[in-house]
């Protein structure tokens, strides 16, 4: 009997034993992406139950802090409105609870509305295949709001025309309230820009259609590689992308230098002449890397080329002062082996090309010069190059309607933008800017009414725009550089999302000497410290999970402002003293609202 006894004893402690290890083990399965649920649909979705519950003892005080901003209104999440946190544990929400249309579904309406032919509808009329179910509601608006079957669409984004710009626009010059922005902006709308609020991140989510976790482009100046380095080899013996050798350059004390050692990571720019390396200034397709490389998702006008009905296509017509460049040429459609299209660069010239078996036409418009921001040439330049925007659509349309066909025309200005990053926010200069782009769109829009043109206005913004003043901006102390390779900041947006790769084995350290910072010190008043799977995981990228190629591009930590202050190198608070400028890239209402403006007929 007592043999029995210890027998069974002994099977009690065996099975608790194994219940345990197994309960450990399935907790440390979760650590790579806490919070994340891995059984979500096909997409791979952030979860919203009980791993993210409000009281559980492993979440992180910067956690709280951003979500108590959330439910404040004090931060915009880029898709949850703030009811979603203030209806109780995070385990009883839901994605559909409080959710804000964002800049992705805008996208995604304008894809589906371009294509005409490809989309398929459910009884409403609404696309059901390819989008998550929460967006229908948002996207049946967007589609309405334009016409589904509008023969000219029209797609103009300002860039860096957030609401809140337009917003304190009127408190300065009171007749503005009575302007075209204004009278058709739908400000109930509550349009958010993707998150980080940065063009590189937005104008990629516009083109594909897609969340930044899914393309890929998180920001500006990203740190990645595409091979893994072998002793003795410099270029990387292996690339990650595809799993094919590429040339193996030994390299010898002769020719070893800083250039050469770990030439494989690159802090990739899209949005330059070519796509290229800010670390050595090169093009990244010297590097090794390809366009694929670059873009995890393809752009939506290549949905155009499954048409087997050319004369049934829209005639695109791109506008605005980049044609030519990598980016572009991208996501036109066009093909792109990152290199020099400098041809395509002459100004006010508008060039024709066939591009997946539709029209494609380029104008291309000059741009302002950096050093006449801020006096009247600058902004006479500015508008003059709107102006001759506006007239390449209204000459395009007219083409398209002498030979009976649709088209979608997409004009982009980076004003007033570049004027908000040299002169701040509220400058008479931006102000005269502004006004007269209002004076410009007002007269596309009566052209299109006079003419009885079948055409639709949508226009927009990539993100906002606050004013930093040089007791705004913070440099980091070295015992946190000590623990980094990579510090992805600068004064007029890096360093308000920056981005932070540590050393190999330093992530702890990082933490906790960024913990043990004075009480007093700006960084910790001002700044939210997330290691990225907690950003993943409060869907700051989207609703989906990341690509694991873009994951590396996130760094260990990213450091969210809560204000004003941006986070720059020595360099800039030496060149921005005493200065005041346009800055965005965080979470603050002023960065993530975007203006919702539909001049469509009745």
């Amino acid at each position: 009997g007592s043999s029995a006894v210890v027998m069974i004893g002994l099977s009690v402690v065996t099975i608790s034993f194994f219940w345990i290890l197994n309960r450990e083990r399935s907790s440390s399965d979760k650590d790579d992406f806490p919070s994340l649920n891995k059984k979500s649909h096909k997409k791979g979705t952030i979860s919203t139950s009980s791993s993210n519950n409000d009281s559980n003892c492993n979440e992180s005080d910067e956690i709280r802090k951003l979500r108590r901003l959330f439910a404040l209104g004090k931060l915009k999440h880029p898709y949850r409105k703030a009811e979603y946190y203030n209806r109780g544990p995070t385990s009883q929400r839901t994605n559909e609870s409080g959710q804000a249309p964002n800049f992705v579904h805008l996208s995604q309406a304008l894809s589906m509305l371009v294509c005409g032919k490809e989309v398929e509808c459910d009884n409403d009329g609404i696309i059901v295949n390819e989008y998550d179910s929460e967006a229908h509601q948002l996207l049946s608006k967007i589609i309405r709001d334009v016409g589904m079957e509008r023969k000219h669409i029209l797609f103009v984004l300002c860039d860096g025309l957030g609401s809140y710009v337009l917003h304190n626009l009127k408190s300065r010059r009171p007749s503005f309230k009575s302007s075209c922005l204004c009278r058709y902006n739908d400000t109930a709308f509550d349009l958010r820009a993707v998150w980080p609020s940065t063009t590189p991140v937005a104008l990629t989510s516009l083109a594909t259609a897609s969340w930044p976790s899914e393309h890929g482009i998180v920001g500006w100046d990203l740190r990645d590689s595409v091979g893994c380095d072998f002793p003795g080899f410099a270029n990387g013996a292996h690339r990650h992308a595809s799993g094919t050798s590429i040339e193996n350059v030994h390299v010898d004390s002769n020719t070893f230098n800083d250039e050469t050692a770990n030439q494989q990571h690159v802090q990739l720019r899209i949005l330059a002449r070519n796509i290229m390396d800010q670390r050595s200034g090169k093009k990244a397709s010297s590097l090794g890397m390809t366009i694929e490389d670059v873009f995890f998702k393809k752009p939506w006008i290549e949905k155009l080329s499954k048409s087997k009905d050319e004369s049934g296509c829209r005639i695109l017509n791109f506008i605005n002062a980049y044609n030519g460049d990598d980016f572009p040429n991208w996501y036109q459609g066009r093909d792109c082996n990152m290199t020099d299209f400098s041809a395509w660069q002459s100004c006010k010239k508008t060039q024709s090309c066939s591009c997946a078996s539709n029209m494609v036409n380029l104008f291309t418009i000059g741009e302002t010069s950096i050093n006449t921001l801020g006096l009247n040439e600058g902004k006479d330049e500015a508008i003059q190059y709107f102006r001759d925007g506006i007239d390449a659509a209204l000459k395009g349309i007219e083409s398209c309607e002498l030979n009976n066909r649709s088209s979608f025309t997409y004009i982009y200005t980076a004003h007033p933008d570049k004027h908000m990053h040299a002169l701040g926010v509220e400058h008479d200069q931006v102000d005269n800017v502004i006004e007269e782009i209002d004076s410009e769109v007002e007269r596309l829009w009566d052209e299109l009414r006079n003419k009885n043109y079948d055409a639709s206005v949508i226009l927009t913004a990539d993100h906002g725009h606050i004013t930093v003043d040089s007791s705004d901006m913070v440099e980091i102390p070295d015992e946190l550089l000590e623990c980094l390779e990579y510090a992805n900041v600068g004064v007029h947006g890096f360093g308000r999302h920056a981005y932070f790769h540590c050393r190999t084995g330093l992530q702890s350290l990082f933490r906790e000497r960024w913990k043990a910072l004075d009480p007093a010190s700006p960084l910790l008043n001002n700044f939210i410290l997330l290691s990225s799977e907690e950003a993943i995981s409060e869907g700051l990228y989207g609703p989906n999970l990341p690509l694991w190629k873009a994951r590396p591009r996130m760094g260990d930590f990213v450091a969210i402002a809560t204000g004003k202050h941006t986070i720059g190198t020595k360099k800039e608070m030496s060149t921005f003293a005493n200065k005041s400028v346009g800055a965005h890239g965080s979470l603050l209402p002023e960065e993530m609202s975007v203006p919702y403006i539909i001049l469509s007929p009745i």
